[in-house]
This record gives structure tokens, sequence and C-alpha cells, in this order.
């Protein structure tokens, strides 16, 4: 009776394989490292576009009035209201949430005046609904 077993041709093939895998492995981890570095230099070049942008200081000193208005619209319209200025200043937001909001006839002509200026002036506005309040975001940017 003949006993015949290929460990060699066995192994062969198996170490064979580990070769190809850890191959494959090295290509896409060196791909992974040339997306990373890619990903990389786009932030870099990102932020170098962002740090070369100058405030507008018209920009800036409008959104500072219509931060410090529209508290008092909010307050007169028992609104909440939530607004940032970004730490480097090109941008500021203005957000109102509210369940309901009415422009009533008594309504004062400067909150009228003001709700206007927010819609005109804006850069970007977007309003939602969220928890059941309606939430109104007036983004400006503020840059050259």
């Amino acid at each position: 009776m003949l006993i015949e077993k290929m460990f060699y041709d066995i192994t062969k093939q198996q170490w064979q394989d580990m070769v190809k895998d850890c191959d494959a492995e090295k290509e896409i981890l060196s791909k992974k490292d040339t997306y990373k570095s890619e990903l990389s230099d786009f932030i870099t070049k990102g932020k170098s576009l962002q740090s070369q942008k100058t405030v507008n200081a018209q920009k800036r000193e409008f959104f500072a009035l219509m931060q410090t208005a529209s508290l008092e619209i909010a307050k007169t319209a028992a609104m909440n209201i939530k607004t940032e200025l970004s730490d480097d200043e090109t941008f500021g937001y203005i957000e109102f949430s509210f369940g309901e909001l009415w422009i009533v006839e008594e309504t004062p002509q400067e909150c009228r005046r003001i709700m206007s200026l927010l819609y005109e002036h804006a850069t970007e506005i977007c309003t939602s609904i969220e928890s059941n309040l309606v939430i109104q975001r007036f983004i400006f940017m503020l840059t050259e």
C-alpha cells in the first residue's frame, strides 16, 4: 500500500498564498497612506486659504449690531436665541428657535426692519424643525 503526503507542496502553496496576501495588504496600506497624504495636503491648503481671508470690518461691525438687535427681537417675540462668532471672526450666525412666530400689526417697526435686514444680508439662511421647534439660522460670512 502506497501512502503519499505532499507536505512540502502544501506548505509551499500556503507560503505563496501568505506572501500574496501580504503583498495585497501592503498595496492597500500604501494606497491608504497616499490617500492620507492627499487628504492632509487638502486640509493644509484649505487652512492656508482660510487664513488668507481677511475679515471685512464693515461686515464684522454689521454682524455685531445684528447680534445686539436680534437679542432684543428674541426678547420681544419670546423666542430662544443662540448667536456665535467664530474664533477667527470669519463667520458668525444668529439662530432663533420658537414654536410659532406672529408678526402682527402691533409688532414694532424696528423688529420688522431687523428681521428684514437679517434676511437681506445673511449669506445663508436655514430653516428647519427640531424637537417641535422652528429653527431659523442666519449665517454671515464676514470676509472680503
